[in-house]
């Protein structure tokens, strides 16, 4: 059956009606958009509860509570809009039932351990987190719990993937340092390598010198042999001469010394009787003269004696004259005599000293002969000698000086060029075996570390590529409502996150390079590092086996160059004692020449004077014994002399007192004048035969003290030079001697020193061979320790090294490569919710106006309008409410979105278009189907309004979308407000329907105008 209702009014719609038609979609729009603007600003207003029931767990002994961490975590968060509360379980239960809370999100109790788990391939297992929503509370709600349960997924995948990162970047760190340390002892160990082999070249090119200069010492060794021997035998023959003569000599200096004391003391004899001699010839001038004087005297005494007789009396005067003469006469006689007595002494003593003189010196000539003799073969034979020792001496300095120059070049190779090698070498310590091991160790493990951190990398990059391709586990949303959206919505989350961080680790970030890559390039690097450190172990062993064998060889070598600088010791004190004896020998005999020159020479002049002195000896001492005893005689005449003087003076006073009475006494007086005149005569004649014989006495006394003095002299000296040349001489054997034994030290010497140099050669040889093959090892050593140190250079620049903050930066990249940016992260994005509040509100003002207003006319029949006239008068009042509405719609956007002009300007020309089509659809649809088009219209908007909100809508919906009028219309004003592509299509699609929707509204129009009996019965509107 059908119902026959009425409307409830039929009169026409005022200007009330019309403003309620208008305001509708704007009161829609404005309030909706008012509800949902800015509604991510009160996201704090919705709570979410965490219950952490987690236990934590312990790593290396350290309590590790994971749960806690992401419990503070996620309470702290202030980059989150939500409120976070801790709960337990019971209050979060209730909560969440009363709608309180929005989630509840619950940490297991085995959170920390499994979240831990993943060092172990076999134990590692997923850390899950329990998220449940509330069902209870708005629309919205529900998605706001699901960004919930994704905010505490991502806060704990984000927290372990940090801790696990960071982990990784300090594994980096110390995988670097040890690396470097590696790499400095790689370095090390090439500098050292590298000096080794260079000091190893020097030592080898020294070894070959000293071979070379060994082999040549070596030819010249038994020249240098026999030289050395004829040289020891010919100092030895030397040595037996000088002996011989030094024996020879040995008693000429007792017997010219013998003869020097003999000549002393004639010398002092001489000179002891020189002054007596000089006095006697005074003396004997002296008596000469006086007797001169006195004779005359006294023979006028005697000639005036006998006239005095005669005339005494007339001769008074003469005797005091007389008397007065002979007191000095008497004094002069008296000193006379005192003379002649010293005179005779003197001249007995002097007779006395040179006969001893002359038996002293009477076999002096034939020794002096005999001296004279060995002096003159002496002095011949001098320059021979001298010529020989002058000879000898240069050629001993040649030897001593090419012996010392030789054995200095032989000291100077040991001391500076064997001996430090030797020293070096044998300093050079063998590589310990344990620091060998440790190395070898040391770069296995670093090998295995970086293995294992490659491999660890790999298969963490493995497990987010399956992660990314196939979300492990089940889904924790299949069992609520909209559960395969939401699993959908997981998964999808899931593998983006897992590609994210997936392309963290194989492409890397702020130009760092990428960790997979990082990883490999480490491995690589410690895998070539510890094949290099086993290289280069495997050559310091093979140089620590090989190590003995250098020392032995440097050994040898050393002791043959110790050898041969003590033989060379030997050798040069040998020849520089024979230097020394054969320079000492010349000025030895020269002295000797010159002594038995000088010795000859005085030896001569000895022996001649010897034979002028015994004549001169033996005369002067008969002359002397003459003249004492004539002074003898002197002095007693002198003396009887002196005492008749004294009568005489007596006689002669008295003869003046009384001549007249000492006639006959004159007459006796002239008798004795006489004698004493005879007397005088006499003594004046032997005073001058004496006085010329003491003056040659005297004259004679100073040359012959003079030639004495000489000959002592010269026999002194003779006897000095005598007693200096046996010492000399045998000096001169010793140093021949010492030469000789010198020489034949100089000779074993030579021959250990060619021992030695033969030895020195001889291990210089294999010293050289040994250097060479050691050179070879060290240089492969030096280039292995170099490629290493260059390897470990090149891997340690490549090496990542991470501060705190590229820690930091980086884990918080790796853990969460991609975010959401919160000013577009909104529940309902303003653009996209105001492009379609606009265009649901401008269909509901479409909807709405024919509602109020009528589709077709009530009078279409009977007029005489077209229907297109008439459609278009229909239209016409709807037009400027949809143009109001679409001002409105406008304004309400640009205070939400706040557009541009020529945006704003777009929008609005828009809708204008999109109104028009909206207001002929609905007429179209309520003039064709009334009511039903009505329901149409509103199924029209649910359609568009679903898939406007939400994309993933059922198949069949999204089939119809597409013949939705407001599809077009939706799309255009979203791609205006956005500036995005689409306006084209949008205005081609409202224009489309507006003009399908004007055919079918006058087409509906049309209908109504044929005539229908059944339209009379009840007056109807549309």
């Amino acid at each position: 059956m059908s119902l026959d209702l009425e409307r409830p009014r039929t009169r026409p719609a005022g200007w009330f009606t019309l403003l309620g038609v208008l305001l509708i979609p704007v009161i829609v729009a404005g309030g909706f958009l008012a509800a949902t603007w800015q509604a991510t600003d009160r996201l704090s207003r919705v709570q979410a509860a965490v219950v952490n029931l987690d236990d934590g767990t312990r790593i290396n002994g350290q309590f590790v509570p994971l749960g806690r961490q992401l419990a503070a975590g996620l309470v702290t968060e202030q980059d989150e809009n939500f409120t976070w509360v801790l709960a337990d379980q019971e209050n979060a239960d209730a909560g969440l039932a009363t709608g309180r809370f929005v989630a509840v999100v619950t940490i297991p109790k085995n959170f920390s351990e499994n979240a831990t788990s993943f060092s172990d391939a076999d134990k590692a297992r997923k850390a899950v987190i329990d998220v449940q929503t509330s069902r209870t509370t708005g629309v919205a709600d529900s998605a706001i719990g699901q960004q919930i349960a994704d905010v505490a997924a991502n806060r704990a995948g984000r927290e372990l993937t940090e801790n696990y990162l960071d982990q990784i970047y300090l594994g980096f760190n110390e995988s670097g340092k040890q690396f470097r340390r590696v790499a400095d002892g790689a370095s090390d160990l090439s500098d050292g390598a590298g000096e080794l082999n260079t000091g190893v070249g020097r030592a080898r090119d020294g070894i070959d010198e000293l071979a070379d200069g060994m082999g040549q010492l070596s030819t010249g060794g038994d020249q240098l042999v026999a030289g050395s021997d004829q040289l020891a035998a010919g100092t030895r023959q030397l040595a037996g001469g000088l002996d011989r003569a030094a024996d020879g000599t040995a008693e000429l200096p007792g017997q010219t010394g013998q003869l020097a004391d003999g000549a002393g003391q004639l010398a002092g004899g001489l000179r002891q009787v020189a002054p007596g001699a000089r006095q006697l010839a005074d003396g004997s001038s002296q008596l000469a003269d006086g007797l001169g004087r006195l004779a005359p005297g006294a023979r006028q005494v005697a000639d005036g004696a006998a006239p005095v007789a005669d005339g005494l009396e007339s001769s008074a005067a003469g005797a005091r004259r007389l008397a007065e003469g002979t007191g000095p006469l008497a004094d002069g006689l008296t000193r006379s005599a005192d003379g002649s007595r010293q005179l005779a002494n003197g001249t007995t003593e002097l007779a006395g000293g040179l006969d001893r003189l002359t038996a002293a010196t009477a076999e002096l000539p034939a020794g002096a002969d005999r001296l004279v003799a060995g002096a003159g073969e002496l002095s011949e034979s001098a320059p021979r000698l001298r010529e020989g020792a002058d000879a000898l001496a240069p050629g001993a300095r040649r030897v001593a000086d090419g012996v010392a120059e030789y054995t200095s070049g032989a000291d100077r190779l040991n001391r500076e060029g064997i001996a430090p090698l030797t020293e070096a070498i044998g300093g050079i310590e063998a590589p310990d075996a344990d620091r060998i091991a440790a190395l070898r160790d040391g770069s296995g493990q670093v090998a295995e570390g970086a293995a294992g951190l490659d491999a660890g990398l790999t298969a963490y990059r493995q497990y987010l590529s399956r992660l990314a391709q196939d979300p492990p586990g089940s889904c924790p949303y299949a069992d609520e409502e909209g559960g395969d959206r939401l699993c959908e919505a997981w998964a999808a989350g899931a593998a983006s996150t897992a590609e994210a961080a997936e392309q963290r680790l194989t492409s890397g970030a702020q130009g760092r390079p990428a960790l997979t890559a990082a990883a490999g390039e480490l491995a690589e690097g410690a895998s070539r590092l510890d094949t290099g450190v086993g290289a280069t172990a495997d050559q310091l062993d093979d140089f620590a086996g090989r190590l003995p064998e250098l020392r032995s060889a440097a050994a040898r070598v050393g002791e043959s160059a110790d050898a041969l600088t003590a033989g060379s010791a030997d050798l040069r004190s040998g020849a520089s004692q024979l230097a020394d004896g054969a320079e000492r020998l010349g000025p030895g005999v020269q002295a000797f020449a010159d002594g038995a020159v000088g010795f000859a020479d005085g030896a001569r002049a000895t022996a001649d004077g010897l034979r002028q002195l015994n004549p001169a000896l033996a005369e002067a001492a008969s002359g002397a014994r003459e003249l004492g005893t004539r002074g003898g005689q002197l002095a007693d005449g002198l003396g009887a002399l002196a005492a008749g003087g004294r009568q005489l003076d007596t006689g002669a006073g008295q003869l003046a007192d009384g001549l007249g009475r000492l006639a006959p006494g004159a007459r006796q007086l002239a008798g004795g004048a006489d004698q004493v005149a005879g007397g005088v005569e006499q003594s004046a004649a032997g005073a001058a035969q004496l006085a010329p014989g003491a003056r040659q006495l005297a004259d004679g006394m100073g040359p012959l003290t003079q030639g004495a003095d000489q000959i002592a002299a010269g026999t002194r000296q003779l006897a000095d030079g005598l007693a200096a040349l046996p010492p000399q001489l045998r000096q001169a054997a010793d140093g021949a001697d010492q030469l000789a034994d010198g020489a034949e030290q100089a000779a074993a010497g030579t021959r250990t020193y060619v021992d030695g140099v033969r030895q020195a050669a001889d291990g210089s040889r294999q010293a050289a061979d040994g250097m060479a093959r050691l050179q070879d090892g060290s240089g492969q050593l030096a280039g292995g320790a170099k490629e290493l140190s260059d390897g470990l250079a090149d891997g340690v620049d490549e090496l990542p090294n991470y501060s705190s903050q590229d820690r930091i930066a980086l884990k918080t990249a790796a853990a969460q490569p991609v975010i959401v940016d919160g000013t577009d992260a909104n529940l309902l994005p303003e653009s996209t919710a105001t492009s379609l509040l606009m265009v649901l509100a401008l269909w509901l003002g479409g909807l709405a106006t024919f509602l109020a207003l009528a589709a077709v006319p009530a009078r279409a029949l009977t007029s005489r309008a077209s229907s297109a006239r008439l459609a278009a008068r229909m239209l016409a009042p709807g037009a400027a409410v949809i143009a109001l509405q679409a001002l409105a719609l406008t304004i309400v956007g640009q205070v939400v979105l706040n557009l541009a002009l020529p945006t704003l300007l777009g929008v609005f020309g828009f809708l204008l278009l999109a109104g028009a089509s909206f207001l002929a659809v609905n007429q179209a649809l309520v003039a064709w189907f009334g009511g039903a088009g009505r329901v149409i219209s509103v199924i029209m908007v649910v359609l568009t309004a679903a898939g406007g909100i939400l994309s993933a809508v059922p198949g069949w919906f999204a089939a119809l979308l597409p013949l939705s009028p407001l599809t077009p219309a939706l799309n255009g004003v979203r791609a205006v407000i956005t500036g995005g592509p689409g306006v084209s299509d949008g205005v081609i699609g409202c224009l489309l329907w507006l003009v399908l929707a004007l055919a079918a509204g006058v087409l509906a129009i049309a209908r109504r105008r044929m005539a229908d009996p059944r339209a009379y019965l009840r007056p109807r509107t549309a």
